[in-house]
């Protein structure tokens, strides 16, 4: 039992059903997501919103790098693991494993590398460099190469069915990084040397959960399918998950370090409820591929609909709720210096629902079509330019509310075309599920207006609306839910 638990067996058969599966992923996923934003949380409340922008700035350079060759290697990885396990291949598992590890272990250098320069840029030049700024991007550094092991031992997890145990063991390490974080805020660390502590939890859950034991190696043909899907993949993943890096980073460039505290703020409020679509997607992909992998078609056209369905039910009320009660909810959080928080929310909200209703779509059209991956790329990129031309256009005049609606317009384009295409491709009956969801964000996007000055009570009254309503038009979603759990 002890050997289980220190080393990966990536021959043992996947544990639990494909429902428990899922809901070991989003306790997983929503523990993960309570830590990280404990981290946030501890820093604004105990340092302000200055020191919570640097931190906010080092945490979104090290995410942003990983976004361009480790985080998608962990997609790959729950891709091809599981097509290898779905045709009983051995040898094309380990082959798997063995490639994407070494790739993973050499971008990871070489970005962590990088880091240093970055942090140093973006903090002031390159011109008076001092020891105490080497080792500040140095912390970046080593915060970059932890969330690249844990990006990639997380798929090859989920892409064997060992859901459970990277579960366990990330809740642990992340605990432990929130722990050292706290300790060192009392202490009266401040800057980016608070990344310490957290960088080396995910650098202790990259050992523990790496997969050691791989014999073999992947030959030719498969080495650059791996390697094409990668690039492809980290094309369309920095352009599209690394829209909310870049959107950071463009807060902390619009203005003082307190306006990117004020931006982070936002997005750790929002950014949780992206939890259920991650959880579905790190299950649902690799179902998805080995359904295409037996050449299903009608099992990938059914996980599609159930999981699109699914995942705008569980998160659209969660949303409601939030942007109608922004202004109480950040005047409980955060307090009275993040007043420009309960503006930014409301939108950084609607851009997460356009983001999660496109997520098992995206899944879709990358893990059960050939050229699906190249796609979504180009529409990623697609996504980043319209961010980014209307940053340029509006944040000199609007300063940091600007920048989420340039982040908010980039996710509607990218997750419009993927739902699009996927209804389309898979034929399915989305007619009324897509008019609701276009009708909640209409109500989500006006309601915060109306009762901009309403006392909290009549938001509340208002929040309590809306859930019901949504509730009773999807009666029939809510027992299928139900069903999947118990199963």
């Amino acid at each position: 039992m002890r050997r289980r638990w220190r080393t990966l067996d990536v021959d043992a058969a996947p544990t639990g059903s494909l429902g428990g599966r899922g809901l070991d992923s989003i306790i997983g996923l929503a523990a993960q997501g309570l830590v990280r934003f404990a981290l946030t949380f501890a820093v604004g409340r105990l340092a302000g919103p200055a020191e919570l922008g640097v931190f906010a700035t080092g945490l979104a350079i090290a995410q942003m790098l990983i976004l361009l060759w480790p985080s998608t290697s962990g997609q790959a990885a729950s891709r091809f693991v599981a097509r290898a396990r779905g045709r009983a291949d051995r040898d094309e598992l380990h082959g798997v494993l063995d490639h994407l590890g070494r790739r993973v272990l050499r971008a990871g250098l070489v970005l962590a590398l990088a880091c240093v320069p970055i942090w140093l840029f973006l903090e002031g030049g390159l011109g008076n460099l001092s020891l105490g700024d080497a080792l500040a991007g140095c912390t970046v550094g080593a915060a970059c190469a932890g969330l690249a092991g844990q990006a990639y031992t997380r798929g090859v997890h989920y892409g064997l069915g060992a859901v459970r145990r990277v579960v366990v063991l990330d809740i642990a390490c992340s605990l432990a990084g929130l722990l050292g974080l706290v300790l060192a805020l009392m202490s009266g660390v401040r800057g980016v040397a608070l990344l310490l502590p957290p960088a080396l939890a995910y650098l202790a859950l990259s050992a523990l959960c790496w997969p050691w034991r791989v014999h073999g190696a992947a030959d030719p043909q498969l080495r650059r399918e791996l390697d094409r899907f990668v690039l492809f993949g980290s094309m369309g993943t920095i352009a599209s998950a690394g829209l909310i890096q870049f959107s950071l980073l463009a807060s902390r460039a619009a203005g003082q370090a307190a306006g990117a505290g004020q931006y982070s703020a936002a997005s750790s409020l929002a950014l949780p409820l992206t939890l259920a679509s991650g959880a579905l997607s790190l299950v649902l992909y690799p179902s998805l591929s080995e359904a295409a992998g037996r050449g299903d078609h009608a099992g990938v056209s059914r996980q599609l609909d159930r999981g699109f369905r699914g995942v705008v039910l569980l998160v659209v009320p969660a949303v409601g709720v939030m942007a109608l009660l922004a202004r109480p909810l950040v005047a409980l959080v955060w307090g009275a210096q993040f007043d420009l928080t309960a503006k930014l929310l409301p939108i950084l909200l609607l851009a997460v629902l356009a983001n999660v209703a496109g997520v098992p779509c995206v899944n879709a059209i990358t893990g059960a079509t050939g050229t699906g991956i190249a796609r979504m790329a180009a529409v990623s990129f697609a996504g980043l330019a319209v961010a980014a031309v209307l940053w340029l256009l509006l944040v000199p005049t609007y300063g940091v509310p600007a920048v989420a609606v340039g982040y908010a317009a980039g996710v509607f384009l990218i997750a419009g075309y993927a739902v699009g295409e996927a209804w389309w491709r898979w034929r399915l009956s989305w007619a009324m599920p897509v008019a609701l969801l276009l009708f909640a964000i209409i109500i989500i996007a006006g309601a915060p207006v109306l009762l901009h000055d309403a006392p909290w009570w009549q938001a509340l009254l208002a929040a309590a609306g809306f859930v019901a309503v949504w509730a009773a038009t999807h009666l029939p979603d809510i027992a299928w839910v139900r069903a999947a759990l118990k199963r």
